[in-house]
């Protein structure tokens, strides 16, 4: 999957696109596994960024994913800085899911919550990428 267009402007509505688009990707992982995306749109200093990966891979690596995406962005909003350095927060859902293992049994089910993410994105190479977030 391509970041959408409105993810690839070097405006705050630019990095807001970008932070929602991040945040539904990682739901997405969660679903395939393939945690590729994700790590592209991330930096390598990223911890919680990094941790999503860690999660999703042990996941799979037990043939386990689950039945759709927890993610649900309700809001991205930029709240700080100017271009290349943004701060946006992200505001939303997670929905229930199923963890399914590699034969489609259901091993565990996640519960409803709500999330929002302060959410430093910095423009380089012609692209944003996530710096850091903190869950408040």
């Amino acid at each position: 999957m391509a970041v959408p267009p409105a993810a690839t402007k070097k405006t705050p509505e630019g990095a807001e696109a970008f932070a929602r688009f991040y945040f539904e990707s990682v739901g997405d992982s969660y679903v395939s596994g393939n945690t590729a995306l994700i790590e592209k749109m991330a930096d390598d200093s990223c911890e919680g960024c990094e941790g999503f990966v860690r999660a999703i891979n042990d996941r799979a690596s037990k043939g386990q994913r689950t039945d759709k995406s927890s993610i649900q962005v309700k809001l991205a909003q930029a709240t700080s800085g100017k271009a290349p350095n943004l701060i946006v927060e992200v505001a939303g859902q997670e929905v229930p899911v199923r963890v399914l293992d590699a034969k489609g049994n259901v091993v565990e089910t996640s519960k409803p919550g709500v999330f929002t993410a302060v959410t430093s994105v910095t423009w380089r190479e012609g692209g944003w990428h996530v710096m850091k977030f903190v869950a408040i």
